[in-house]
């Protein structure tokens, strides 16, 4: 979806551009119309160079507001994570600014054509003096939308296919499991929230092919008191998983491991495969003891973990 956005202007750049656009066909313009009166030749040169300039600079203000989809087109999941990202009023905003400039040059660019008309040798000069405060004005506009871009693109690319989300504690081995079972580049590193949004990798069972979602790491506490990472992870669950698989971390303290599984299940109405994460570090039965009936894996292991996916979907 976000592969067709547009080039966003910097209003520096734009305005440059602009001018210099107009300046080159006021300068054709001239050289055609050597036969005529000077007075005439100056008059077409004006006009030529407010027309460029305005077209120009409408053209591509108007191609960000075509191109950057409205909020109401996106799917909940990207709408939810465009507002944790960026905001809706302030996405809303920035498109809405920059649509009322489009609409601003084309107001000043025909004020300054009938000017150039009525013999007003200065129009030219106060068109490009307005054309750049309206640009300007719209300037932290345009370097948000930039941002926004960069925010758009870095979004994962969702497939309609079956999906698993991976969530656990932080530090679980969600990362090393979709690693290892998709390829999927990943960071991964030994301390929590390495995975800072959610990366999605994917696996094929047979003829099928499975969505693997790598999801930030979740602490037991409320919502209210959740991070914009670990907010990221919740969109996921919510939106995209078909299963949950949730790690546990034999290493770390279980209580609260115990407590954000329940408060899992609790939520999201989907299934929920539990398994323990074999990191060779011990900690292994009393893990047991706290998530009977769990399975037992190396999120290392690329076999391992692929029979593990299999049996998240063989009742599918």
């Amino acid at each position: 979806m976000f592969e067709t956005l547009p080039y966003v202007h910097s209003a520096e750049d734009l305005i440059g551009i602009a001018f210099r656009s107009g300046a080159k066909k006021a300068r054709l313009k001239r050289s055609e119309s050597k036969h005529k009166p000077r007075e005439k030749r100056m008059r077409g040169a004006d006009e030529e160079r407010i027309k460029a300039s305005a077209v120009l600079i409408q053209t591509r203000l108007e191609e960000v507001v075509d191109k950057f989809p409205s909020f109401e087109q996106l799917p909940p999941f990207e709408q939810e994570l465009l507002s944790l990202k960026v905001g809706k009023d302030a996405y809303k905003k920035h498109l809405g600014a920059i649509h009322w400039a489009a609409n601003a040059i084309e107001r000043v660019k025909q004020e300054s054509l009938r000017d150039v008309r009525n013999g007003d040798d200065t129009a030219s000069v106060h068109f490009q003096g307005r054309c750049a405060s309206i640009v300007n004005r719209v300037s932290k506009d345009l370097d948000k939308l930039i941002v926004i871009k960069m925010a758009l693109l870095d979004f994962p690319s969702v497939k309609d296919q079956p999906t698993v989300v991976v969530a656990g504690y932080p530090n679980a081995g969600k990362s090393t499991f979709v690693r290892a079972l998709t390829g999927a580049k990943v960071k991964i590193a030994a301390y929590p929230f390495t995975t800072q949004q959610i990366l999605i990798g994917r696996r094929k069972i047979r003829h099928a092919t499975y969505q693997v979602v790598d999801s930030p790491g979740l602490l037991d506490r409320p919502l209210s008191r959740r991070n914009p990472v670990e907010r990221e992870a919740v969109l996921a669950l919510k939106h995209l998983a078909h299963r949950i698989l949730f790690l546990v971390d034999p290493t770390q303290s279980l209580a609260p491991q115990i407590s954000l599984l329940e408060e899992i299940r609790t939520l999201f109405s989907v299934p929920v495969t539990v398994a323990i994460n074999d990191k060779s570090a011990g900690g292994i039965d009393e893990a047991k003891k706290g998530f009977p009936g769990a399975e037992v894996f190396c999120a290392q292991d690329e076999e391992a973990s692929y029979e593990l996916l299999k049996k998240i979907f063989q009742n599918q």
